[in-house]
């Protein structure tokens, strides 16, 4: 099981900058443009998903709440 998680990452890396040299060719002017927007995007990505990782567990105690006193009036 190791040894797959290890080949995953080895093609993962090997994926990225190609999807990356296929993504800005031909873009002239806006190479520069278009390849900080990839990076922001993959920089970015970890960034959200912990948000929207940590943001439902701070709200899960307030929607319980709420389901409670609903439940009490019913």
């Amino acid at each position: 099981m190791a040894y797959a998680l290890l080949l995953v990452n080895f093609f993962m890396s090997i994926m990225f900058p190609t999807i990356f040299a296929l993504a800005i060719k031909d873009l002239g002017t806006q190479t520069k443009q278009a390849s900080s927007f990839l990076i922001m995007s993959v920089v970015e990505a970890p960034c959200l998903l912990r948000l929207w990782v940590s943001l439902p567990m701070r709200l899960l105690p307030r929607l319980l709440s709420g389901c409670r006193c609903c439940a009490l009036c019913t």
